[in-house]
């Protein structure tokens, strides 16, 4: 993994994604896609990036305390405690959480919170946030709610 730093701090226009994924893969920031530009969504340019770079998308994790604003949706087949199952790259996962400097409990409870991209471990811990404001020990909103450091979900690229 190499530490690749967001550019553009921004409530809905931010590059943490791209910064995180570019961290992740080891790449040049400017290699990665700025994902917040696609407007049918970032998963093609993630699903495309990562095969030409040799990944593969295995799926995604999901933290069932996670309010997301959709109650039809049930997450339990693929909960974030199944990490253990799987290997990363080089042991790091890209991951989502609620954006420590964005949070709004009023959006939350109306599932439109803003989240914020990290690189995790294993052990979910957040080994590199993107942000540069935020120093290691940030408390990220909802953790103590959600467990697993706060995690609302974790795409599983592999080697």
């Amino acid at each position: 993994m190499k530490k690749v730093f967001q550019k553009l701090i921004d409530k809905n226009k931010g590059d943490c994604m791209q910064a995180a994924v570019a961290s992740l893969l080891s790449l040049e920031y400017d290699l990665v896609p700025r994902f917040v530009e696609f407007t049918e969504g970032w998963f093609a340019p993630l699903h495309n990036l990562i095969t030409e770079h040799g990944y593969k998308w295995k799926g995604m994790l999901h933290n069932p305390y996670f309010n997301d604003g959709d109650e039809e949706k049930i997450y339990d087949k693929s909960h974030v405690k199944m990490l253990h199952k799987y290997n990363g790259v080089n042991g790091f996962f890209y991951a989502a959480v609620y954006s420590p400097g964005f949070f709004n409990p009023r959006e939350f409870n109306k599932g439109r919170a803003t989240t914020h991209a990290v690189i995790i471990d294993k052990e979910y811990n957040i080994v590199h946030d993107p942000n540069p404001e935020n120093k290691p020990g940030t408390k990220y909103p909802m953790a103590d709610e959600l467990g697993f450091n706060g995690i609302i979900h974790i795409t599983l690229i592999e080697t």
